[in-house]
């Protein structure tokens, strides 16, 4: 089942022990930000390969080298990481949004062929192209909701890896908001039996009936990638929220082969506890298939048992209670991480609209990511699910029914949303639209109404005829009028306000970009945050009203341009931190007394008898303000339009009392502070000083000497984690371009945040600003992560593929012989890595591999390691032969390729196959080589030059030259050693120029050394001109050791005019130092 990663955690726990296989693929990618140009071929073998399966060029290819390419974890948003500039975009934050490209390697065991094996990506943005294997499998052009990849077909099992390859292209906007780029959510790998419970294929819609008992009608829709009917046995369980069976059904039906069967059962369960705003009850079900008696999948989710009523008379009702829409419309980037916001911090931002009063949710334009819903299931938040696209083609509408298919669990969804704003809905073309996507959301969801967002052609042969419900954006008026003209369909407000705010501020200054936050700016078509509230509270048949928004987001900071580069509308601003409408909707929307009053009181000394405007936001119903300990008055208050005061600046403390019922109510107080002192954390994302899940935000402020926050603090805060992984940081100001992938973030009105990925129980976050007392805090982490398998990382390596196979014949073959370009038939093309080749099964005897690729990066040592090779064999690289094995066992077997990157390589295998099982059974890999490698010496091109004996111990020894000579390269070979035959050691090399003198080491390296550095002592041959005679280059001594003479050569960098070499030996006690050396020039 693919699923978010916070939600899967329960979705396992219900379906408990499973034959179903669930991993986590989200470690591992490589990564690649731009085009890559992908030549186009030129021969006629080029050309005939290119368009064969599994034959796809460049990245997309199985084999391509990304060794170069960045690792990555996703939910990854590379468009976050950029550079701010004018030239880009406005609606997507003045960032570049290039293509790029993902990479990853797995593998699955032989015991998973047979099974049915899919990928789901939940979100990539913008369009992408899935290859595995080199053979492209999906394309999806809508990135906001996810999709399947089916690669059973084109698998690998055993030792041979499969390769993901994913392009992305965000180029083409698919809104007019930040959009980012990239994998930016989960990734999931599925391996599950033929006959399986298909992807988000359990449908659970409770009926309320007589004496509260509830019909949970359970629809199971099975998959079957069977040849043949199978008889199918489905067995359904209720668990309450403490995980309790409260109800369970079994049924038998037929499935037929390669198709779905969709199981109907009723299972009947007595006053469940419901799912509401205040106390969001979830119950699971779980989905057991049985085939033949054996339990071949199982499957679960979660579910909530409530009513809905849409009334067009009183409003909305949930469990036949009504409730006003108390609603915020909400994008999905937040601060430091853009759109792959970690599934902890989703938690986190609808905890924080909860903490104003919030009870709905709009997902502003788009289906959300799995864990917002999830979060809102949890915390008890109404959602209207909004699609993207308006749009009744056919690839649309599936990209419809997927996010239907996907999200009607959920018992938070409460309306489906098809359309924003559009141009054609107040004509037929709209209304057809509507009927048309409103019929492909009733074949997977009877339950819920549908609706659109509409700013105008309210008329009934338009869009607003087809919907269930009407959502009027802005246009307070229209209200009334649609009221009227639609008696029986409910009317509420699915788009308002739009009032623009900078946190902190009080004084707008827009040449500046900067606006106050005393509700009295918005755009041409809004309102105040006041009137909107006020004008659907006091009509009963109104539902209610979805503000935009309630954080800020990056792109369209309307009115401006740049240098702005995120909105001012939201309640709170990028990173959570309240903005003053914050506490305006919580005098508005909750009861729990509060009291709140602003602006901040640091105005400075310019200020200083002048008059200030100053807000004063409570629920209570008279307030009194006091400066200095002097009362200004008390005030009867209005809820609606809350209280605001003209009042003379002086420095001190400015005090709200409010009052309800003639009884102090609540207080709450501002003071001018001191400069600042010391730096300040807090964990912003949860309470108690813990935290759990993949992320946690910490907020880091500045204090004064007296540990007051300083409102208008504007310090640079550096970033330190141990523990943990900084993801990125962000201060809420819609005019800072400083880099939110960074560990550095100037504070914003006294505030900034940092996201952290916990990797352990405990992290530890230190905040420090030049002239400030730094600060640390530690969190302990309870279940850090997600709480998912892993699929396990594959080492880096290159596998080869595209091989081709001569025929048998009874004598060797000449490895090196040419084929013409246009000849496709005279090699097959073979598997290698999934056992012997079939040609060996009716001939023994000689038979040659052949492959080509191109040197990887990285380095200029590599081998070419065979898994499980049966035969006897030669190994060619580019005609020359590298290595030899005589024994025809199955054994793993290594062949050197030490060739500079880029260079072309055709490899040969020359093969005697001696049995059935001959061959090259296992996945063939180019891995790199570390350390040094022990390899055989070319002497050609080196003349003698001298001869001499060093002597034993901790001292200088000097070997002259027959005569001196002007060389750069200089090798020394060990002939024999001392209380030793076998390994040898040195502790340093000297050359002598003609003078006598040592030469200066600069621009030397060790050229050849018939030597590997040893595990235990990490003894490089480079340490042998290092200039440090406490140190040494060691020979091999353990396993397979190799004999005399050892060779260490040495490139000078430059000719040089050499007449002598002496050699610094170790200590006198250590077996192996040097002996009879042998001088070799060239």
């Amino acid at each position: 089942m693919a699923g978010s990663a916070m939600a899967q955690k329960y979705e396992e726990k219900i379906a408990g022990e499973s034959p179903r296989q669930l991993l986590l693929i989200d470690k591992g990618w490589k990564f690649h930000r731009g085009a890559i140009d992908i030549p186009q071929p030129v021969s006629h073998h080029e050309t005939y390969v290119r368009v064969k399966a599994g034959a796809a060029p460049g990245p997309s290819g199985f084999s391509y080298d990304d060794s170069s390419w960045r690792t990555v974890e996703v939910p990854h948003d590379y468009v976050v990481e950029g550079t701010f500039d004018s030239k880009e975009g406005v609606s997507h934050g003045f960032l570049d949004r290039p293509e790029a490209w993902y990479r990853r390697q797995f593998t699955l065991p032989t015991a998973d062929r047979g099974k049915t094996i899919w990928l789901y990506f939940d979100g990539v943005f913008g369009q992408s192209q899935v290859w595995v294997n080199g053979q492209e499998l999906r394309k999806n052009d809508n990135g906001y909701i996810g999709f399947r990849v089916n690669i059973s077909d084109v698998a690998h099992y055993g030792d041979r890896p499969n390769t993901i390859a994913v392009k992305v292209d965000p180029r083409e906007p698919q809104g007019w908001w930040y959009e980012g780029g990239g994998i930016y959510r989960h990734v999931w790998l599925t391996v599950a039996d033929p006959i399986h419970v298909a992807p988000f294929g359990v449908y659970v819609h409770p009926e309320k009936g007589a004496h509260d008992t509830w019909d949970t009608l359970v629809d199971t829709t099975i998959e079957s990638e069977e040849k043949e009917e199978t008889s199918v046995t489905v067995v359904t369980s209720i668990l309450d929220p403490s995980g309790k069976v409260v109800g369970k059904e079994t049924s038998m039906d037929i499935v037929p082969p390669g198709e779905t069967f969709t199981f109907e059962q009723k299972i009947p369960v007595k006053s469940p506890k419901l799912w509401d705003i205040d106390s969001p009850n979830l119950y699971g079900v779980r989905t057991e298939v049985f085939v033949d008696g054996k339990k071949v999948d199982a499957y679960g989710d979660r579910f909530g048992y409530r009513t809905l009523k849409f009334d067009a008379d009183k409003g909305f009702f949930l469990n036949d209670k009504p409730v006003k829409f108390k609603g915020v419309c909400m994008h999905q980037d937040h601060a430091g991480v853009g759109v792959a916001v970690p599934d902890s911090m989703q938690d986190f931002r609808i905890k924080v609209l909860k903490d104003f009063g919030t009870n709905a949710y709009r997902c502003s334009h788009n289906p959300p990511a799995k864990e917002v819903l999830e979060a809102c299931d949890e915390q008890g938040m109404l959602v209207l699910n909004e699609n993207r696209f308006y749009n009744s083609g056919e690839d649309y509408l599936r990209q419809l029914e997927e996010q239907v298919k996907r999200d009607r669990n959920h018992p938070s969804v409460m309306m489906w949303s098809v359309f924003n704003e559009e141009p054609w809905q107040g004509d037929e073309r709209g209304r057809k639209m509507v009927e048309r996507m409103k019929h492909s959301i009733l074949r997977h969801d009877k339950t819920r109404p549908v609706t659109g967002a509409m700013n105008g052609g309210y008329n009934k042969d338009g869009a607003f005829g087809a919907v269930d419900v009407l959502g009027i954006n802005y246009a307070l008026p229209q209200h009334d009028h649609a009221h009227k003209l639609y008696p029986d369909k409910m009317v509420f407000s699915s788009e308002a306000v739009s009032h623009s705010a900078s946190r902190g501020e009080w004084k707008t200054d827009q040449g500046k970009h900067i606006f106050n936050n005393y509700d009295n700016h918005w755009v041409g078509w809004g309102s105040s945050v006041r009137e909107a509230w006020k004008h659907v509270d006091t009509r009963p048949w109104d539902a209610g009203v979805f503000i935009w928004t309630g954080f800020d987001y990056r792109g369209e900071p309307t009115p401006f341009a740049w240098p702005a580069i995120s909105s001012y509308f939201g309640i709170v601003d990028t990173c959570g931190f309240p903005k003053d409408s914050y506490y305006l909707l919580k005098a508005l929307w909750t009861d729990e007394p509060m009291a709140y009053v602003f602006p901040h009181w640091n105005l400075g000394s310019e200020m200083v008898g002048k008059t200030v405007k100053v807000g004063t936001y409570t629920n209570g119903d008279e307030v009194e303000l006091i400066l200095n300990g002097k009362s200004l008055g008390k005030r009867k208050h209005d809820r609606y339009a809350q209280t605001f005061w003209d009042v003379v600046y002086e420095p001190g403390v400015l005090e709200l009392v409010a009052y309800k019922d003639g009884k102090k109510y609540a207080e709450h107080s501002v003071e001018t502070t001191g400069k600042p002192e010391v730096l300040e954390l807090t964990l912003m994302s949860s309470s108690g000083g813990t935290a759990s899940g993949d992320a946690l935000q910490v907020g880091v402020c500045a204090k004064d000497a007296k540990g007051r926050t300083v409102p208008d603090a504007k310090v640079k805060v550096t970033f330190d984690v141990d523990g943990g992984r900084l993801l990125g940081v962000g201060n809420g100001d819609p005019v800072c371009h400083e880099p939110d992938a960074s560990s550095e973030r100037s504070l914003y009105n006294g505030y900034a945040a940092a996201v952290v990925k916990p990797e352990g129980g405990r992290v530890k976050v230190r905040a420090a600003s030049p002239g400030l007392k730094p600060a640390v805090l530690n969190v302990d982490v309870r279940k850090p992560g997600s709480g998912h398998v892993s699929c396990p990382e594959v080492a880096a390596s290159t596998v080869l593929s595209d091989w081709r196979m001569s025929e048998i014949t009874d004598k060797p073959q000449d490895p090196n012989r040419t084929i013409a370009d246009n000849d496709m038939n005279t090699w097959q093309p073979v598997t290698v890595g999934s056992g012997p080749q079939s040609p060996w099964a009716q001939k023994q005897g000689w038979a040659t591999y052949r492959a080509t690729f191109t040197m990887p990066g990285g380095g200029s040592l590599w081998d070419l390691q065979f898994n499980n090779l049966a035969g006897r064999v030669a190994v060619y690289v580019n005609g020359r032969k590298v290595a030899e094995r005589k024994s025809a066992d199955k054994a793993t077997f290594t062949a050197p390729v030490d060739l500079p990157a880029g260079t072309p390589v055709t490899v040969s295998v020359q093969m005697e196959g001696v049995s059935p099982q001959s061959g090259m059974t296992g996945a063939v890999r180019l891995v790199p080589v570390k350390g040094e490698r022990q390899v055989p010496w070319d002497a050609s091109g080196w003349n003698k030059a001298g001869k001499g004996t060093v002597q034993e111990g901790r001292a200088w020894s000097e070997i002259k030259l027959d005569k001196p000579v002007k060389v750069r390269q200089i090798a020394l070979k060990i002939d024999s050693m001392h209380k030793s035959g076998t390994f040898a050691h040195v502790a340093e090399i000297d050359v002598v120029d003609a003078a006598g003198k040592p030469l200066d080491k600069k621009g030397w390296k060790v050229s050849f050394a018939s030597s590997q550095e040893v595990k235990k002592e990490q003894a490089p041959a480079s340490r042998a001109i290092d200039g440090n005679t406490d140190t040494f280059w060691h020979t091999p001594y353990e396993g397979q050791v190799p004999n005399p003479p050892h060779i260490i050569a040495i490139d000078l960098g430059k000719a040089e005019n050499v007449s002598a070499v002496r050699v610094f030996g170790r200590d006198a006690q250590k077996v192996g130092g040097a002996k009879d050396v042998e001088v070799l020039v060239r």
